[in-house]
């Protein structure tokens, strides 16, 4: 039985969907099927085997969902054990075939994991090969959600992604996530390549992103959480395996 659904929303953005999914079945094999939910105007069609042979499922709505909507859409098409939500603007490289494995592998060691995610060149967490851990694996406040694995009745029990919230979905993820007893681990045997805000920025326009967008974020964040899970979160707080203290 497939183990993995990867959930990726789109919006008219073929290019560099096909690189990721040709990249993905080519340099990150594994037992997963993929969940393309099409927010865009066109029909998806690509030259790619796995699409004929049922392993990539397209979900065409009737309106542009935008990003929590198609995640959520995918959830409720989801019958396999884990559940990733993935950024359409992502690239697999050459020599990580283990990817996967790397990302599964702190559940089955530890139940109070509920989300992994990798390493990453264009992430705005502790996930940035920029930032230079004490350990390989570590846990963390907060894991962005350009890719995301977690477990799928675990993310159902939490009601998905709320579709309410302007921006900021991963830090409030990451927070029912941890309310609810659960660790965020950051895997960095596994790293994925990241073009970084594509659909923003093209559905959006220039204040994707800016400053008074993320004060906005920041702003709504807090008063559903309250500042303390805000100020957790937005400090990106590391935890390693041989303590409990937190270190910023």
């Amino acid at each position: 039985m497939t183990a993995l659904t990867i959930a990726i929303p789109t919006y008219n953005n073929p290019q560099q969907l096909n690189l990721c999914l040709s990249t993905l079945f080519c340099c990150a094999p594994g037992d997963y099927k993929v969940l393309l939910v099409n927010n865009g105007d066109g029909d998806l069609s690509f030259p790619l085997p796995e699409v004929a042979d049922g392993r990539v499922t397209v979900l065409k709505p009737e309106k542009n969902l935008g990003w929590c909507g198609g995640i959520n859409a995918a959830l409720r098409e989801t019958d396999t054990e884990f559940f990733c939500m993935m950024n359409d603007d992502v690239v697999f490289l050459e020599g990580l075939p283990l990817f996967w494995a790397h990302l599964l592998k702190p559940f089955y060691e530890n139940p109070q994991v509920g989300a992994t995610g990798p390493a990453s060149n264009f992430v705005a967490s502790r996930q940035s090969i920029f930032f230079s851990p004490k350990a390989f694996n570590f846990h963390t406040s907060l894991l962005i959600g350009f890719c995301l694995l977690t477990r799928t009745e675990l993310f159902r029990s939490l009601g998905g992604c709320d579709e309410s919230l302007i921006g900021g979905d991963d830090y409030d993820l990451s927070i029912r996530l941890r309310l609810a007893g659960y660790k965020l681990e950051v895997v960095r045997e596994s790293f994925l390549f990241h073009i970084g805000q594509q659909t923003g920025v093209r559905v959006v326009g220039k204040n994707y992103d800016s400053e008074w967008f993320q004060e906005c974020v920041n702003n709504e964040i807090a008063r559903k959480h309250g500042v303390v899970q805000w100020h957790d979160t937005f400090t990106q707080q590391v935890w390693y395996p041989e303590t409990s203290e937190a270190s910023l």
